[in-house]
């Protein structure tokens, strides 16, 4: 019987929890599962808040880590709200 890869979206602020995700990333690379970060989605045409949902409902879980920071806020043109990280 073939085991199924899921496909996992990670999330955590960069600058404050780096290391953690990498370690995250790790134990999921290890476990042959196929984490999923914006760090990784390299530039496209769409709002990068568009391209995150976009790849979160593509995703079987979400991997959320939290930490002292909310992380960055878009905006309305951004497709954001001005109040909300992409995080929260």
């Amino acid at each position: 019987m073939t085991e199924r890869i899921f496909r996992i979206f990670l999330s955590s602020t960069s600058d404050d929890l780096g290391p953690h995700r990498a370690k995250i990333r790790e134990v999921l690379d290890d476990l042959g599962q196929q984490a999923i970060h914006m760090g990784a989605f390299g530039a496209r045409p769409a709002k990068p808040l568009d391209v995150c949902r976009q790849e979160v409902e593509q995703c079987d879980a979400l991997i959320v880590v939290v930490g002292h920071r909310y992380g960055w806020i878009p905006s309305v043109e951004q497709g954001g709200d001005d109040r909300k990280s992409t995080t929260w």
